[in-house]
């Protein structure tokens, strides 16, 4: 698939690129805000430029990708590999990565404003609005504060997290394990609360 391809199904709504072979593509400039790239290749691939905010890369492949300039607010780097790409310029403002996201040695994604989606993981006042974080291990994380609106947390661990203050309006609780956790002072309402365990 080529550039052009890529537009064209973009442009006609298609938001599911999961698992495509984009390896050595020019997508400079692209914008592809809030697609699906699950699983894909893009290793080699140019990305000066893009626009990628919001879009899924949970473990791409994005070895040797140039990200100059790229914007990757709020995408989800969980288990990519970017262990040699180029992200002088990058915006990664809210980006979400977790402990098996490879990141290149000299970079410091905590810095570039990205949030690590781990246990014990500090996500204090972190703006997670909308986020399907659908079986996230966030067991003893620091969530107080956080924008949650609308956040998806089916079936994760929140085990003993401080969720004090935290907006939860709306928010996707099923299935989900709060045991323990500090829910003072936070705002559920509109939430769902099907099967989650909230057993201290």
């Amino acid at each position: 698939m080529n550039a052009d391809e890529i537009i064209e199904q973009y442009t006609a709504g298609e938001r599911d690129f999961s698992g495509t072979d984009l390896s050595g593509t020019n997508l400079s400039g692209i914008n592809l805000q809030r697609v699906g790239l699950w699983r894909a290749n893009l290793s080699h691939t140019n990305l000066t430029g893009a626009n990628l905010s919001g879009a899924d890369l949970f473990g791409a492949n994005l070895n040797e990708a140039n990200l100059s300039r790229a914007v990757l607010c709020g995408a989800n780097l969980s288990e990519a590999d970017l262990s040699r790409s180029i992200l002088h310029g990058a915006n990664l403002r809210a980006t979400l990565y977790n402990e098996a996201t490879q990141f290149p040695s000299n970079f410091n994604p905590a810095k570039a404003g990205a949030y690590l989606i781990a246990p014990h993981g500090v996500l204090a006042d972190a703006n997670l609005s909308g986020v399907d974080l659908s079986k996230a291990n966030l067991t003893g994380a620091n969530l107080s504060r956080a924008d949650l609106w609308k956040i998806i947390l089916k079936d994760a661990s929140l085990r003993e997290a401080n969720l004090t203050r935290a907006c939860l309006i709306r928010a996707d609780l099923e299935g989900a394990d709060l045991s323990g956790a500090s829910l003072k002072e936070s705002n559920l309402l509109g939430a769902s609360l099907l099967l989650a365990n909230l057993h201290s």
